[in-house]
């Protein structure tokens, strides 16, 4: 199995979105953030590429290289034109226009951007994209619409630098035809600098530029192995038991998968901040097709190491809209986890309702 940073982070969000993207392929909303990351980023490599060769590419070409890519994006992730293509173009000239201020001129690569590296961790591999390197770090580029979620500190708390550290340390790099390669000739760095250009939407010509810096101990490095391990063992299980776990909470108004999952259209559909993309016929046809497992037949406890059983308890089943398949939600009664589970069963079910927990969201939810 491949992992990557951002399907852990994806799995322990929630397992049910982790699902929809990997397993039933649901419809997605488009995406604003991805789609003005990707071309920013388009943009920034192959500045990268021009000045380990010659000089820097001025903003001119720059934004020719971004809006390019950003219509590429734009008509194969919007082709509704659900988001608005103006701003994110404002938004995005802002952003290298700060970057040439910026950090072009302090910034020396001293490898290729964009390189992929591999990394066997157990039975699975672990798989990254480094998107630039210079003497001192790793350089990451982050698009954000404000600094307040990168304040206090943050930079040392994010799990992705550990990952970058990882890889560059031990990992190998991926050629042009998906085999195995070498490790990278140059130095491995000792820090982790995270570039965040910051742009609110409502302001979209005026950028904002942060660089938070930080390392990693050998311990960390360990630390997250083992969650890389933990993880490939849940997805596995779930995957042979079509058990997912869906974990609601209010950013799942901005979840892309939003319009096929049950439990999310309940809680918040109606106040989406994403348009509602739902499943076709055929895509809920395929999710019918899926084993279906039986939530009260002894399985393994996949939190206890795979030892144990779940014996869990129905706490909430519904349907989403348009379609024929229900979601239930269990708890193991050994463990506490609580896991996602599909039935073909009408109408919406009820268990356990003389817990007090159960009632409220059943009444706050589902009545």
């Amino acid at each position: 199995m491949n992992l990557s940073h951002s399907q852990l982070e994806d799995w322990e969000s929630c397992q049910l979105a982790w699902a929809m993207n990997h397993v039933y392929h649901m419809p997605t909303a488009p995406n604003e953030n991805f789609i003005l990351g990707r071309a920013f980023h388009k943009a920034l490599e192959d500045d990268t590429n021009a000045k380990r060769t010659a000089t820097a590419l001025p903003l001119g070409q720059l934004v020719n290289i971004a809006y390019a890519q950003l219509e590429k994006e734009l008509a194969e992730h919007d082709p509704d034109h659900m988001l608005n293509a103006d701003n994110l173009t404002r938004r995005l000239y802002a952003m290298l226009a700060a970057y040439v201020a910026k950090i072009q001129p302090r910034y020396l690569p001293i490898a290729a951007p964009e390189r992929t590296l591999k990394l066997r961790v157990g039975d699975d591999f672990f798989v990254g994209v480094i998107d630039a390197q210079s003497s001192k770090a790793i350089m990451d580029w982050k698009t954000a619409s404000g600094l307040h979620k990168w304040s206090g500190g943050v930079q040392h708390t994010k799990s992705q630098a550990t990952a970058y550290l990882m890889l560059l340390r031990e990992g190998r790099l991926v050629n042009k035809d998906r085999t195995l390669g070498e490790r990278p000739s140059e130095p491995a760095p000792d820090q982790v600098t995270f570039i965040v250009f910051a742009v609110d939407p409502k302001s979209p010509d005026e950028c904002e530029v942060v660089a938070l810096a930080t390392t990693r101990e050998a311990v960390q490095i360990r630390q997250y192995k083992e969650r890389i391990r933990r993880v490939a063992a849940q997805i596995r299980y779930a995957r042979s038991s079509g058990v997912f776990l869906a974990q609601p909470y209010p950013m799942c108004r901005w979840c892309s998968y939003l319009g096929s999952c049950a439990i999310g259209l309940k809680l918040y559909g109606g106040d989406a901040r994403v348009p509602l993309i739902y499943p076709t016929p055929e895509q809920v046809t395929k999710l019918r097709d899926l084993p279906d497992p039986d939530p009260d037949a002894p399985e393994a406890c996949e939190t206890c190491h795979l030892r144990g059983t779940v014996t869990g308890h129905i706490e909430v089943c519904a349907r989403p809209a348009k379609s024929s398949f229900s979601l239930y939600t269990f708890v193991c009664e050994q463990c506490g986890v609580r896991w996602q589970v599909q039935s073909d069963a009408d109408g919406i079910h009820r268990a356990n309702e003389d817990d007090p927990l159960v009632s409220t969201i059943i009444e706050g939810t589902l009545s």
